[in-house]
């Protein structure tokens, strides 16, 4: 697909933007005092060792696949959805490493007064107790992105157990698409 100057240039500013924020992110978990050991061990080799899998993902597949690059050659694409199949992955694992490093440091418990168990935790609708410790502002964001859950979850199954992601070789401008 053919993009606009003005489209290749947001594209790499908001490349840039995500880049920077995601590193932000991470030495901010870093520098973090928290009051479990085990959510030390989470955060630095889980969270943010996936952070830094998604924006090497992320990089690499703009290097393979660059908006402004027309035609990409069949090795690029395959390269291409690797990193992609990737960084879904670790999306979802990062999202279930800040769940847990929740509920650790905010001692989630069930309802006999017990740690939840790891199939507990997450942010999901699925996870009642999770969310019944959040703020209500945090909790009402949550619910808005309910569906988005639920299709990264579907999404993430789906390339697990069915059909991994592929990325079409090349699409039709709609006067090609007429013909």
């Amino acid at each position: 697909m053919a993009y606009s100057s003005d489209d290749l240039q947001r594209i790499a500013t908001d490349f840039e933007k995500w880049q920077s924020a995601s590193r932000q992110l991470a030495y901010a978990f870093l520098r973090r005092d928290f009051r479990c050991g085990e959510t030390s061990s989470i955060v630095a080799h889980g969270l943010v060792r996936r952070l830094e899998t998604l924006r090497h993902c992320m990089q690499r597949t703009f290097e393979h696949v660059a908006p402004e690059n027309v035609e990409p050659t069949r090795l690029a694409m395959l390269d291409a959805t690797a990193y992609l199949q990737s960084f879904i992955f670790n999306l979802y694992g990062a999202l279930d490493n800040l769940a847990r490093i929740w509920c650790r440091e905010a001692a989630v418990v069930d309802n006999k007064g017990r740690p939840i168990a790891d199939q507990q935790m997450g942010f999901t609708s699925k996870n009642d107790l999770v969310r019944r410790s959040l703020s209500a502002q945090f909790r009402n964001y949550l619910q808005k992105h309910d569906p988005w859950f639920e299709y990264l979850s579907n999404y993430r199954h789906a390339l697990a157990h069915r059909i991994p992601l592929y990325i079409p070789p090349s699409c039709l401008a709609p006067d090609e698409a007429e013909t």
